[in-house]
């Protein structure tokens, strides 16, 4: 999921979470939402190591 579409898709699971009634479908909106900002720091800690030519010692 790109992060441009994110409040979109917090939007619509706000939407259908007030039409049920309950709480579950936007708190698993919210749980992906934070999965998909670790992921991108994650990605791009990686991508700075390469960038770094970061070579591991070997055990």
């Amino acid at each position: 999921m790109r992060p441009s579409s994110q409040p979109t898709v917090h939007r619509l699971l706000k939407k259908h979470s007030d039409e049920c009634g309950t709480g579950d479908t936007w708190q698993a909106g919210h749980d992906a939402s934070l999965y998909n900002q670790l992921y991108s720091k994650n990605r791009a800690l990686y991508s700075a190591l390469q960038r770094t030519q970061f070579v591991p010692r070997r055990m």
